[in-house]
């Protein structure tokens, strides 16, 4: 995971050099999700970190049946069957 520092706008390399960078005593993470187009955003510091992760893994866990199953055999049907007509067309 990347620090996040506060920063909403990127500092250009000029003036990084001339400012005092903007150190945090404690590590914190910027995690964003988006759904269409909702999006929403949150910090979680170092020591709520495994408590978000805990969260997160439970709720990952409860809607992960949503999820729909590939269906590898359509495409693996579809690659032979465009083998055997090049086949066919050269012979």
């Amino acid at each position: 995971m990347k620090r996040y520092d506060g920063r909403v706008k990127p500092i250009s390399k000029r003036n990084q050099k001339a400012k005092d960078v903007h150190v945090t005593t404690e590590n914190s993470c910027l995690l964003r999700a988006t759904l269409g187009n909702q999006k929403i955003s949150t910090v979680v510091h170092q020591k709520d970190m495994n408590r978000f992760n805990q969260a997160y893994s439970n709720l990952l866990k409860a809607n992960i049946d949503g999820l729909k199953k590939r269906d590898k055999r359509v495409k693996s049907t579809n690659v032979s069957s465009k083998i055997n007509r090049s086949k066919t067309e050269k012979g």
